[in-house]
């Protein structure tokens, strides 16, 4: 079986229309879903205050495992 993934990305003021995608997504969905959202350095978001429970682990390969989890980039 080939992996699912769901990729969904935005501009800086798309973060609410995000959040509805995501939310409206199945719960039993088998995918990995990456979001992706541009952001304004001086504004303050919700996103960057968010903490991760899941337990992250760096592979050999340099990929990460988590599964619920999210990554931001600086």
């Amino acid at each position: 079986m080939e992996p699912k993934v769901v990729v969904i990305g935005g501009s800086a003021g798309s973060v609410g229309a995000i959040v509805e995608i995501v939310r409206a997504l199945p719960r039993e969905l088998n995918a990995a879903v990456f979001v992706a959202v541009h952001s304004v350095s001086r504004q303050r978001t919700f996103l960057r205050q968010r903490e991760v429970s899941a337990t992250t682990r760096q592979q050999p390969s340099r990929r990460f495992e988590a599964p619920m989890a999210c990554f931001r980039s600086p």
